[in-house]
């Protein structure tokens, strides 16, 4: 007998095949639903997406949405390729998507879609926790919970949807908690909650003033916001919220403008009293004694203007009654004391015809001005000082003219005041040199009188030194010849004086050209010692006989004078032999020439 085979037997096996068959029959007629975990989702978008408004008509596609094992696509690719706006958002980073993206990049679509729960549930599983609000300008660290303690769900503020918001939203929520409140706070700043508020209460409960331009203090920390923030409905206009104090106490101000509108230069925020002024920035500042001098003292007026504006500025209208001066010294005090103190005084000599200088800076006023006499009181130098006065009046009384206010000493005298201006060699020259035992007037003024010690000439010249000398120095001497009998002029004037003065002597000399010059050959003593008769201190030639000549006649002749002729052309050897020859050895008139003749 055969052994059976159990489950697979030919029976069996045919069964399992028409099993088979039967099942994927049904799948091929349902289209894939056979192996659906659920249905899916029939909500109707408000608009069509891959040619579909809900995923319930794609039930039948299960490829639409899940893509074969063995294909590159992930269902994320496949949700991109109908829901187009999100894949610009992750693509370019924005919007809700984009932005979730980036907080966790290894999210998936259907973690916070979930899909095959039935067409009528949610495909938005979302923990508010996990939304970055943040990141969309509305913070949920002040909304962690509602009023009732329990913790916040998104549908509490997006009532209409996961994405949408209502700003009706925040006055409802807000008006369960605190009614009286929130419609206050409605009434001053509107209804656009977000425009003002971001949920950490930047703008909220937890605003500090003090972070901005205009911190609150004083009583300004007891104003509510409205007084200030007038219909404010956004941060523009809270920004444009002036600062100035006139802006909002222009009501307050009882000044009628007389002050400005700079309220802080006398208020703090304190209150408006006590008050400061700040007399700096008036005209007349308070120094010295008068910053503890009260403010009636000087505005006591009957009327406002009076008191303040119509002020006087100046010491005399204040402080006539201490007036020690009795007006001898006019009406402005300014000019000796200052606001420190009566005794505390300073005197600007500059102002004066008599600035002080030098030592008088240090004089005690008293030393000039006695028993307090200070109009007509003397500005000569020797008012004050002719009891220290040394020269005895040989100066006269100009002290100024050698002295200085520095000190007595040293003194410098300008000669050239005087009638013997200083010069040359003389700048040098000590005072005592010439005025001998501090004598000054009177003293010689001569060169001779100092200088006798120093001349070399034992008197020869007389003793009028500066008619060779100058003040520079004793050498290089020059004598000027014309003021003598003899003036030096031609071949004289280049002479060295040696050659004349040979001996020393320069008075008593002969003028005469022979003393100098002797008596030469030629001439044979025929002209005397007259050398000037024909010649010149130019040069001894050409001479030019200047006397008279005896005519010169022949026998048969008549007298011929030859005036063109010089001397040696005649005489070539002595003034006493002469020839004709030299000039008439050949002459044609038959006349034949004198021979030599002498005398």
């Amino acid at each position: 007998m055969r052994k059976g085979t159990g489950c697979l037997s030919a029976t069996a096996v045919i069964a399992a095949l028409f099993t088979i068959l039967a099942i994927a029959g049904v799948v091929y007629a349902r289209g894939g639903e056979a192996f659906s975990p659920g249905a899916l989702n029939a909500q109707v978008g408000e608009e069509a997406l891959g040619g579909v408004t809900s995923h319930a008509q794609i039930a039948g596609d299960c490829g639409a949405c899940h893509a074969a094992p063995w294909s590159p696509n992930t269902m994320a690719d496949r949700c991109m390729v109908c829901h187009m706006d999100v894949r610009v958002q992750l693509t370019g980073g924005g919007g809700l998507h984009g932005v979730l993206y980036q907080e966790n990049p290894g999210a998936t679509c259907r973690d916070c879609h979930p899909e095959h729960n039935g067409p009528t549930a949610s495909l938005v599983k979302v923990d508010a926790a996990s939304i970055p609000h943040d990141r969309f300008g509305f913070s949920l660290q002040a909304h962690s919970r509602r009023g009732a303690g329990l913790p916040l769900a998104c549908e509490d503020c997006h009532s209409g949807g996961e994405f949408s918001f209502d700003p009706a939203t925040c006055a409802t929520c807000h008006r369960q908690n605190d009614p009286a409140f929130t419609q206050a706070h409605i009434l001053g700043y509107g209804e656009d909650c977000l425009a003002c508020h971001d949920g950490v209460e930047t703008y909220g409960a937890a605003f500090d003033h003090a972070t901005l331009a205009f911190p609150l203090t004083g009583k300004h920390t007891l104003v509510v916001c409205t007084e200030c923030h007038l219909d404010a409905r956004s941060l523009d206009d809270f920004r444009a919220t002036p600062q100035d104090c006139f802006s909002c106490h222009r009501v307050d101000e009882p000044h009628g403008g007389r002050f400005g509108q700079d309220c802080a230069a006398c208020h703090t925020t304190e209150g408006w009293s006590p008050a400061q002024f700040d007399h700096n920035l008036a005209a007349f500042p308070l120094e010295g004694k008068h910053a503890s001098v009260a403010c009636e003292s000087c505005h006591n007026g009957a009327t406002y203007a009076e008191r303040y504006t119509a002020t006087p500025t100046d010491c005399f209208s204040c402080h006539q009654q201490d007036d020690q001066h009795a007006g001898a010294l006019g009406t402005d005090c300014a000019a000796c004391h200052t606001p420190q103190g009566w005794d505390q005084v300073n005197v600007d000599h500059s102002r004066f015809a008599f600035p002080l200088t030098g030592a008088h800076t240090r004089a005690a006023c008293e030393s000039c001005h006695q028993n307090g006499i200070f109009k007509g009181t003397p500005m000569e130098c020797v008012a004050c000082h002719q009891d220290v006065e040394p020269h005895q009046g040989r100066f006269g009384t100009d002290c100024a003219a050698c002295h200085t206010t520095e000190a007595w000493k040293p003194a410098t005298f300008d000669h050239n005041l005087a009638r013997f201006p200083l010069t040359g060699a003389h700048l040098n020259v000590a005072c005592e040199s010439c005025h001998i035992g501090g004598v000054y007037q009177g003293t010689p003024m001569d060169c001779y009188s100092c200088h006798r010690q120093d001349e070399p000439h034992g008197g020869r010249f007389g003793t009028d030194c500066a008619a060779c000398h100058t003040t520079t120095a004793w050498k290089p001497a020059t004598f000027d010849h014309n003021l003598t009998n003899f003036p030096l002029t031609g071949a004289h004037a280049r002479l060295d004086c040696s050659r004349c003065h040979g001996s020393g002597a320069f008075t008593a000399l002969s003028t005469a050209c022979a003393s100098c010059h002797a008596d030469p050959a030629f001439h044979r003593g025929a002209f005397g010692t007259n050398c000037a008769s024909c010649h010149s201190t130019s040069s001894w030639t050409p001479a030019a006989y200047r006397g008279s000549h005896p005519t010169i006649s022949h026998e048969g002749g008549s007298g011929i004078h030859h005036g063109g002729a010089s001397c040696r052309t005649c005489h070539p050897s002595t003034v006493y032999s002469y020839t004709c020859l030299a000039c008439h050895s050949n002459n044609q008139g038959g006349e034949g020439g004198g021979g030599g003749h002498d005398d």
